[in-house]
């Protein structure tokens, strides 16, 4: 068995497993889990027999690279080398058309986002135990939205106060905006204070009972409130969120009576990208 045959095939077949896997990988396919670390595997192959046969071919690649005639450097190598040098900085540093390239794929192919950038939704319940209907709020806030102050409550359809459905024990903020809020809450460094109802002028003025039911600050990221209704009925569910100086009001009618889902309107909607009601 001749060697320089085994590497070549087997440098072969390894490129044909590397360039299929690729362009899986390319086209933002992830779908079969196997096909990043297929790609992986082939490349520490293609790799290691790569060396080989280069070291086999050591002469012909010295004869590419400088004319014995002329005892010069070829032509060809400083093209080689100025490509590879050009693609090399241009996909570190992510330049425009190398990231383009890079994550063109994906793009066309409308790849759907990574499990790291998919949205998350923090678990908070207020559950009324007198409560006999189950009732959902998911709130996606604006990616601008750091440290949000939120109370829902409901109304009945003449208007009248009936529970609160969230209202934080308190609120956190921050003394450098540009910190990010997790890793402030973490260390220590930002500022919480006892919730005051007045910061949401609506609920505070409608709310018989400001109380808190949570006794934690608004969270920070998305989250889906879990909670019930007292009776059924025709109610208006209420959501109000501050930051900074922006305050807003969302509100949605449901009926009790009978399941259902309905988002939460308002006429700015600049703090909130999505509010839903589930019952």
């Amino acid at each position: 068995m001749k060697s320089k045959n085994l590497i070549s095939l087997t440098l072969a077949l390894a490129f044909l497993a590397m360039g299929v896997t690729g362009l899986f990988l390319y086209f933002g396919q992830k779908q079969w889990h196997a096909v990043e670390t297929l790609h992986i595997l082939f490349g520490v192959l293609f790799l290691g027999f790569a060396i080989f046969h280069i070291l086999n071919n050591w002469s012909s690649i010295k004869g590419y690279s400088k004319s014995k005639k002329e005892n010069k450097w070829q032509k060809e190598l400083g093209v080689a080398g100025l490509i590879f040098v050009i693609f090399m900085v241009g996909g570190a540093l992510e330049l425009g058309p190398f990231k383009a390239l890079a994550h063109g794929g994906k793009i066309l192919f409308g790849a759907k986002r990574e499990r790291s950038q998919q949205l998350t939704f923090d678990e908070v319940k207020t559950t009324d135990t007198t409560g006999s209907v189950a009732l959902e709020v998911l709130l996606q806030k604006a990616e601008a939205v750091k440290t949000p102050i939120v109370a829902i409550w409901l109304e009945d359809s003449a208007h009248h106060f009936v529970q609160n459905l969230f209202v934080p024990e308190k609120t956190v903020s921050l003394s450098n905006p540009n910190e990010p809020i997790q890793r402030a809450i973490a260390e220590g460094e930002a500022n919480i204070q006892p919730f005051n109802a007045r910061v949401l002028p609506t609920f505070a003025q409608q709310a018989k009972d400001v109380k808190p039911n949570f006794s934690s600050f608004t969270p920070v990221q998305n989250f889906r409130l879990h909670s019930t209704l007292k009776a059924t009925g025709t109610y208006t569910v209420y959501l109000e969120i501050k930051e900074g100086d922006t305050v807003e009001l969302y509100q949605a009618a449901i009926q009790a009576t009978a399941h259902g889902a309905t988002r939460l309107q308002s006429n700015a909607n600049t703090l909130v990208s999505n509010a839903v009601v589930i019952w």
